[in-house]
């Protein structure tokens, strides 16, 4: 499976403008270099633009683009933008374009290669980890060589989360001699490998004790399973360390965020090395870390370790009964067209487009079509949506039918509902997007409110027609958390939850 690319960057919500500049001249790209080699997998991405227009980038592996890696919409708010990208595939060859997004014309397509396989995170061999050694003027430290790097970042600090750093080094070579160290102090340390502007994961963070003894802390973990970069994890984890001497409790998280910010899994162990999580979400990528502790105190966070759940199947196309159409209530078969991912299928019949009233609902049918009865003259509204051991995917969007009379149109606005409101990516990050269906013309309001409540920007405030809408955010400024959605059709109000990470 293909990575996700990803947006890094962090942006304000604003309504992006539907204004251009009256003159439209050949883009300019500037970086990567056309034709660049080693350019990181998470590469800053320039190009010349004008004040106040709104620009589109893509970006594929072919040299047609007839599969796109990347697509997003800019507006321009400097006289050159630039975006940061991530998620792309180490020694792989890019192609990347920009045009005005009221124009036809692309720019002249730039070509870039990225770096090698990905980095290894580095061991940490001398001195060995939780050692207390004489003073010595001159220590030398050392890890094992990590394939296709070309230097090393060693980070010394007497705090275990390097707050402070007592040296802070690039290196050439698997090796360092710290000169600068002193006597009676403990100290902290781990090393990173780098390829030009790619840089691998910290290794997991050592001590060692020059002149006093050490108390009987017991070292981070090293994580085991599932390994470091799995994909079409289950969502159901079984997560697995290697034992720590001394240590007597372990505790362990499972986060969206690289920084831990949001935790959805939490749990402390007594000697056992093992944790069973449970009801992650699909096609989602997770980030788990251990640490280890007894009476006397508790080691630093292991280096985290990433997954992605399996992709959970998309929403069926429904074939019968037809939009619209009236069906006999004794006799009605629903059918709908095979997902070839899925192992099952979710359906759900409902007096209300809002599916707050359920009238009929079957879970996991083997089969395309299920036959059942319903109430006699009865407008109904239904749904299906597939599902496979990652889980269930999304409802397709929802068709109504009349059980005996003929149907021609529905008339009660009260009736119907904004359907397929998702959030995309999530969580996210430069740019996000709101997505939803309109069933007819009416009022529609957006507003983004933070984690208490209160609104943080009104992003929409007009009549909208028949149709699917995606709305655009950037995000300059706001601060990372989780933020709500407030979307109102003719009154009528759904919400809903996403994340921003920096």
């Amino acid at each position: 499976m293909k990575p996700l690319v990803t947006i890094l960057a962090i942006f304000v919500f604003v309504i992006v403008p539907n204004v251009i500049s009256q003159t439209v001249a050949e883009i300019s790209l500037y970086k990567p270099l056309n034709g660049e080699m080693g350019v990181s997998t998470t590469p800053t991405i320039r190009w010349q633009t004008n004040v106040g227009d709104v620009y589109q980038v893509q970006l594929s592996r072919a040299t047609d683009f007839s599969s796109i890696a990347m697509s997003m919409t800019v507006p321009a708010t400097t006289s050159a933008t630039e975006i940061m990208v991530g998620g792309l595939e180490y020694n792989t060859t890019y192609f990347w374009r920009v045009r005005n997004s009221q124009q036809p014309t692309w720019s002249t397509v730039f070509t870039f290669s990225t770096s090698g396989a990905p980095l290894t995170s580095a061991l940490l061999t001398t001195p060995p980890n939780g050692v207390t050694m004489a003073y010595t003027s001159a220590l030398p430290l050392e890890w094992n060589v990590v394939d296709y790097a070309t230097g090393y970042d060693i980070q010394i600090s007497t705090t275990q989360l390097f707050v402070s750093t007592e040296v802070d080094a690039h290196v050439d070579v698997n090796q360092l001699t710290a000169t600068t160290l002193k006597d009676n102090n403990t100290y902290y340390w781990r090393v990173r490998a780098t390829n030009g502007d790619t840089k691998g994961e910290w290794s997991s963070v050592a001590r060692f004790n020059i002149g006093n003894e050490m108390l009987a802390v017991p070292a981070s973990p090293v994580l085991a399973t599932p390994g470091n970069g799995t994909v079409n994890a289950k969502t159901t984890q079984t997560l697995a360390w290697q034992p720590v001497v001394n240590a007597v409790k372990y505790e362990v998280e499972v986060s969206p965020t690289p920084q831990f910010f949001t935790v959805t899994y939490k749990a402390v162990t007594e000697e056992t090395t093992t944790s069973v999580v449970n009801n992650l979400n699909p096609n989602m990528k997770y980030f788990w870390r251990v640490k280890s502790s007894n009476t006397n105190g508790e080691s630093v966070w292991s280096s985290a370790y990433t997954f992605i759940t399996g992709k959970a199947p998309y929403a069926p196309q429904l074939a019968l009964p037809a939009h619209e159409s009236a069906v006999a209530p004794t006799s009605a078969v629903m059918s709908w067209d095979n997902v070839p991912e899925a192992t099952g299928y979710h359906i759900q019949v409902s007096t209300t487009s809002t599916f707050s009233d359920i009238i009929f609902e079957e879970k996991h049918v083997t089969g395309n079509s299920i036959s059942t009865t319903f109430p006699e003259d009865k407008l109904l509204f239904w749904r299906v949506r597939s599902e496979n051991e990652f889980g269930s995917g999304t409802w397709s969007p929802w068709r109504f039918f009349k059980t005996n009379n003929t149907i021609n149109v529905v008339t009660k606005e009260s009736d119907l509902h904004l359907s397929n409101i998702t959030v995309s990516p999530n969580p996210g990050g430069n740019v996000v997007s709101i997505s939803y269906i309109v069933p007819a013309k009416g009022k529609v309001q957006l507003t983004i409110l933070d984690e208490m409540g209160s609104p943080v920007a009104t992003l929409l405030n007009d009549t909208q027609d028949v149709g699917s809408y995606q709305i655009p955010l950037v995000l300059k400024s706001i601060e990372q958390g989780v933020y709500m959605y407030h979307i109102s059709y003719n009154g009528i109000v759904e919400t809903g939850k996403f994340v921003i990470v920096k």
